[in-house]
């Protein structure tokens, strides 16, 4: 496991091999050092990163799964909306490529289409192909890949 103090975006790591102690180092030293060393630290920024998203990831999964197994059998979008519902739209825009991921997958909802909306304040989907579920995700997808977030 790596030892780590919290960092801004102007820091980044510098490891003291005599006693293994992580410190934090001025961007402009990060620029400065050898490729090999950038690459380095680059991929321990990233593992840092990919741990925190994890755990974002995680908790997400755990509400979708519980969402659904609450409303699985309603078929109308305001049924769906719950407190679980809520919890989920609660966590932000930070869940919004989980949501996306979700939708590419054959099994994945397209009243993700609530909390879609909530968060990014968006709504690709027209009017006329509202009621259809393929076309709901086919948009959201479409707005994904233009967006960024998948």
């Amino acid at each position: 496991m790596f030892k780590y103090k919290e960092y801004t975006n102007k820091d980044c790591f510098e490891k003291d091999n005599r006693n293994e102690v992580w410190h934090t180092c001025k961007m402009e030293n990060f620029i400065s050092l050898s490729e090999e060393r950038h690459d380095y630290y680059k991929t321990i920024i990233r593992l840092l990163h990919h741990n925190q998203v994890s755990s974002i990831e995680k908790k997400f999964n755990n509400l979708a799964e519980k969402w659904k197994n609450e409303t699985g059998l309603f078929s109308t979008s305001i049924q769906k909306v719950n407190d679980t519902l809520l919890d989920i739209i609660g966590m932000g825009s930070d869940i919004v490529p989980f949501i996306l991921k979700d939708l590419t997958k054959p099994s994945g909802t397209a009243h993700w289409h609530i909390v879609l909306k909530a968060i990014t304040k968006e709504n690709p989907v027209s009017d006329l192909d509202n009621q259809k579920n393929s076309l709901i995700k086919k948009a959201w997808i479409e707005w994904g890949k233009i967006n960024k977030p998948i």
